[in-house]
């Protein structure tokens, strides 16, 4: 039987080899620690760049807010009209300055507006554009 299946081994197993398994995964560990942090260094690089993305954005949106204010200060009472401060839209508080009632024509008031607006605003674009 000796022959067949070996001898019986009667010492205890003395656990060894757990040692260099415990060694291998503690190895492991330290590499995927160092994987994590590289992750999380360039996803902060990422995050500071969107950040300064959108600060110059915004920076940008407000330097044409304020000149497009100065621009049409004395202009918008006269139409009725404001500017929206978040998509730079020229909002009129009067629908019958635009159009009149049940009509598809613009209004003549409308019509004096866009003349006194359409050369203010093609001088101030390429003003805007270097900001």
């Amino acid at each position: 039987m000796e022959k067949i299946f070996g001898s019986q081994n009667t010492s205890q197993d003395s656990g060894d080899h757990w040692l260099t398994v415990s060694d291998l995964m503690a190895g492991l560990m330290v590499v995927f620690l160092f994987i994590a942090i590289v992750f999380m260094m360039i996803t902060q690089k990422e995050n500071d760049k969107i950040k300064d993305v959108a600060v110059a954005y915004q920076q940008n949106q407000v330097a044409i807010y304020e000149a497009l204010e100065s621009e049409f200060e004395k202009d918008l009472d006269k139409w009725g009209a404001t500017i929206d401060k978040e998509t730079l839209a020229f909002n009129f508080q009067s629908p019958d300055v635009l159009f009149a009632n049940n009509e598809t024509r613009l209004s003549n008031a409308y019509k004096e507006i866009l003349n006194d607006f359409s050369p203010v605003i093609s001088t101030c674009l390429p003003r805007l554009e270097t900001l």
